[in-house]
């Protein structure tokens, strides 16, 4: 939203220049040959948000686009008209006779149809127009069939624009960062798969071409080649083929991180850094709680039994050489991640940066995890053909890659150890699977197989999962910092944060408020002073959003992320003139845990805003946070029962766009240790004057 700034102050003091550029832009989209470069639906995608955030107003956008539309296809249709079917064959439609081509068929397919239908057809748009003016057909009738085209273009093109425009206000309530990262993985796993379907179906055509050339390397090269007999020659044993690899994997695997690492270095190489703290950028409650369930892949107590299960079920249904194959699996992955542990000594990041949440791993349980994930499609697609063996292989895949992500997440796992780990855990699944296909392996039903390991592999994370998080805060309030009551009333306050932390990892709101004490003893004074809890954000109060004339005490509020955390306690008050059930604005107070104690009692940090009923095109209407954040302080002025306040100043930015001057409410019991008389000069200092 910052960024765009500058453009909305623009389109707001020049609407009518700004209607004139949208009306260019599809013109320019609806020209003959123009409209091939010209990108029609991010524009007006981008025109849709626009009109969203307010900047233009949406029906003379719409307008606006539709009669640009008409406009540019009239002058195409002009063009068709003056030349006829001689202009087809100019140097400049000579550069794409494919699409010309294509046009023509399509026209002719269609008829009259095809000004409508190929409004939204991108390969054939830009020749239409003129295409049925060489066939003859009447402007009016040309112009009423493009009109209603236009029209309907320009609302589709621009809706999922405006949706997303709204979400962009939405959005600056809460860090975008949750909505980018879901959007990463969902393409993530997506990439995955096609991936996988393209390796698979390549690999299944030149897999014959390979082996042979595999054997007649080995036939010439009776020493080292003997190697590539025993792995891909049915006639010869295995096992010494598949005992030297893993010596020579695992041999190239501890020399990358030797040299990538150096021989007892402990400070990790920049890359790594990096790498890390841009993981650190995305946090939030949410997404610790994906990493912990992706990083719990990885863990002992979730792939041992998926291990376990797996070997039991090949033994009882008696494909005893797949469990053999299992287990070679499983031993080269134990050896492999013992002995790169003994040989690299590397310090995961959460230990390195001295956190409170530490990695369960130094990332070489990787390896055993990522044998057991990518062995199960090799059992289970034997014998099947491309297609089926794509979709196994890019589910694997994608566990595989998102284990990797949340390791890296919590800290558990350097980059390169992590990308090392999994990539010497693959190659030897790889060799593996060449061995045990090429030599008599039967195919094994996924029923036989998957509904137990399914099952194992749910349970085994959600366990994991849980107990990591319960343990990530156990382990974050045994650390908690305890401060003098009396230090921290007279001038230690300002060790606090001034500003929250969102999931960007940037400074936004001022936290105006530090608050000691029990939080059910702060929650029932807040009540006693006339706060009252919001409506319970889900979907069902969430719809309350698209009904514009709403009251703003209907309307949930979004929630705001401090540190990684989302706030412990949020209560809003009524502010301004009440009309018909409805107020103009209201305070709301907002509590996330410092990290602190005063004496016995947790110190809470805060923000006091003011929210105000934010409408969209008349569509919806949500609470958004005011910049003014030195209104909002008289809300707690005087102090709840039961507990004593003391105004004091905090520092702040030179740079900070909001409207504070520094103000922060200091609270504590009544009853606590009485303080010493503090200096009033930063109490008693008047406000600066609200910037405009």
């Amino acid at each position: 939203m910052t960024h765009l700034q500058p453009l909305l102050d623009w389109l707001g003091a020049h609407p009518g220049l700004g209607l004139i550029c949208v009306l260019l832009i599809s013109l320019c989209d609806s020209l003959l040959v123009i409209s091939i470069v010209v990108p029609a639906m991010p524009l007006m995608f981008g025109i849709g948000a626009l009109t969203a955030l307010d900047a233009l107003a949406f029906w003379p956008c719409v307008a606006a686009v539709s009669a640009g539309a008409v406009a540019g296809d009239s002058i195409s249709f002009w063009f068709g008209r003056r030349f006829g079917k001689e202009m087809f064959a100019s140097r400049l439609a000579k550069r794409y006779p494919e699409m010309v081509a294509r046009s023509e068929r399509f026209f002719e397919q269609h008829g009259k149809k095809s000004i409508f239908i190929g409004r939204f057809v991108g390969l054939v748009r830009p020749f239409i127009p003129a295409i049925a003016a060489a066939h003859g057909m009447r402007w009016a009738v040309f112009v009423a069939l493009d009109a209603f085209a236009g029209l309907c273009w320009a609302l589709a093109y621009m809706t999922p624009g405006v949706v997303f425009g709204a979400s962009l206000g939405l959005a600056s309530e809460v860090a975008a960062r949750l909505a980018t990262l879901l959007l990463t993985l969902l393409v993530l796993v997506t990439a995955l798969i096609w991936v996988a379907d393209r390796v698979v179906r390549r690999a299944q055509r030149r897999a014959g071409r390979w082996i042979d050339a595999m054997l007649d390397w080995s036939a010439r090269h009776r020493t080292v080649g003997r190697l590539g007999g025993w792995l891909a020659d049915p006639a010869q044993p295995e096992t010494p083929a598949l005992a030297a690899l893993a010596l020579g994997l695992f041999a190239v695997g501890a020399f990358m991180l030797l040299v990538w690492w150096g021989v007892g270095q402990q400070v990790p190489p920049a890359a790594d850094q990096l790498a890390w703290q841009l993981s650190q950028d995305l946090r939030t409650p949410v997404t610790t709680a994906l990493a912990v369930a992706a990083g719990s892949l990885s863990n002992w107590k979730v792939y041992a039994p998926v291990a376990a299960t797996v070997l039991l079920t090949l033994w009882l249904g008696g494909h005893v050489r797949a469990a053999a194959h299992w287990l070679a699996a499983l031993g080269f992955g134990v050896m492999l991640s013992c002995g790169l542990r003994a040989l690299v000594h590397v310090t995961d990041p959460a230990h390195f940066y001295h956190l409170p949440v530490a990695g369960h791993t130094a990332g070489f349980d990787l390896v055993i995890a990522t044998a057991i994930y990518a062995f199960v499609p090799v059992l289970l697609t034997t014998q099947r053909p491309p297609a089926v063996r794509a979709r196994y292989y890019g589910v694997a895949a994608s566990l595989i890659v998102l284990m990797l992500l949340g390791e890296l997440y919590l800290g558990g796992v350097w980059l390169s150890v992590g990308v090392t780990a999994v990539l010497f855990g693959t190659l030897w699944v790889a060799v593996l699977g060449v061995g045990y296909r090429r030599h008599g392996a039967l195919p094994i039903a996924g029923r036989e197989l998957l509904p137990a390991v399914i099952g194992v592999l749910v349970a085994a994370t959600t366990l994991a999962g849980a107990f990591e998080l319960q343990h990530d805060r156990s382990k974050t309030i045994a650390q908690m910092q305890r401060l003098p009551s009396a230090a921290w009333w007279n001038g230690r306050y300002a060790e606090l944060p001034a500003y929250r932390m969102d999931n960007t990892g940037r400074e936004k709101q001022p936290l105006t408020v530090q608050w000691a004490g029990e939080l059910n003893d702060i929650n029932g004074a807040l009540h006693r002073a006339g706060w009252q809890e919001p409506p319970v954000l889900s979907w069902t109060t969430a719809l309350r959003w698209l009904a514009p004339s709403a009251p703003l005490a209907e309307l949930p509020l979004l929630p705001q992320a401090h540190a990684g955390a989302h706030q412990a306690l949020m209560l809003r008050k009524p502010m301004g003139a009440v009309a018909d059930g409805d107020y103009e604005q209201e305070a709301v107070i907002r509590l996330w845990p410092s990290g602190a104690r005063i004496e016995r009692l947790p110190l809470w940090i805060g923000t006091l805003s003011t929210q105000t009923g934010q409408r969209t095109l008349r569509l919806m209407r949500y609470p958004r946070t005011d910049r003014d954040f030195d209104l909002p302080l008289a809300a707690l002025s005087p102090a709840p029962a039961g507990f004593e306040a003391r105004r004091v100043q905090h520092r702040r930015r030179e740079a900070d766009v909001s409207l504070w001057t520094g103000g922060v409410w200091l609270l504590r019991p009544a009853r606590a240790e009485a303080a010493p008389p503090a200096p009033a000069a930063p109490a008693a200092e008047p406000p600066a004057p609200s910037r405009p």
